[in-house]
Parts: C-alpha cells; sequence; structure tokens
C-alpha cells in the first residue's frame, strides 16, 4: 500500500501510567493516509454526530510494536503502538508540551484533527496497520 494517498503526517501520543503519573510518549509519522470522516447516528433524542477518522500506516520499518510488546520496553522512546487511552493528531505536534496536566483533554481541545484510538488491525499481506480514530 504505497501511492500518491501517503502523503500526510501525524503525531501519535502513547500513554503510559505509573505511580498515579501520566507520561506520553509523542511519535511523529510521515508517509501516512488519513482519511477523516463524520458520520450522523440517530437515537431516542435525534441526531448525534461522530467525527471519525481512519488512519493508514505501512507497518514494515515504522517501529510500530504491538501494545503488551510495548508496555514491556524499558525504552519507549524509539517504539510506538496504538492502544486504548492513546491518540493521534494531524501534523507535526511534537513541540507540544506534553507533560502538562490534562495534555489528551488540552489537545482535543486545541486541534481539530485529534482522535483516540480506536482499533487497529494488522495486515500482513501488504504489510499496513488501520487504525479506527474516534
Amino acid at each position: 500500500m504505497s501511492g500518491v494517498f501517503y502523503t500526510d503526517t501525524v503525531t501519535v501520543y502513547n500513554r503510559q501510567e505509573a505511580d498515579y503519573e501520566e507520561t506520553w510518549y509523542p511519535t511523529v509519522l510521515t508517509k501516512v493516509a488519513l482519511f477523516p470522516r463524520q458520520s450522523s447516528r440517530f437515537n431516542s433524542t435525534g441526531v448525534q454526530e461522530a467525527i471519525n477518522a481512519k488512519l493508514y500506516v505501512h507497518h514494515i520499518g515504522s517501529g510500530y510494536v504491538p501494545p503488551k510488546a510495548w508496555r514491556a520496553l524499558a525504552d519507549k522512546s524509539e517504539k510506538f503502538t496504538f492502544d486504548e487511552g492513546d491518540f493521534f493528531v494531524k501534523g507535526d505536534t511534537s513541540s507540544e508540551d506534553h507533560t502538562r496536566d490534562n495534555f489528551a483533554e488540552y489537545m482535543r481541545g486545541k486541534y481539530d484533527y485529534c482522535y483516540t484510538v480506536a482499533g487497529v488491525d494488522e495486515f500482513d499481506i501488504i504489510p499496513h496497520l488501520e487504525v479506527s480514530g474516534k
């Protein structure tokens, strides 16, 4: 999976909690494909809109490791994962102060294209990841 669609940049933020403290690890990914979409769902109170996204990442050489393997790493700065509680943002936002309190909430309030990881599918035939964001 390569070509003209892999022109986006995103920053992935992986969260680690230890001793009641949150640490965020940013990783900038280039040559990815981000497809934001807006959908509507109906419930008993009316229409509920949801902003969702699909992120496509080349798997080989990307530095990706599955969530349990990432949590077991002593040095998490060289690898990334897509796990519950993680999020990604369109563009290179790695210069943000990721040590601030309520960092994820701050980023969601500041950036339009900021998505919580909702799931990830890993494909081996044409090695890539498809990440769902909400």
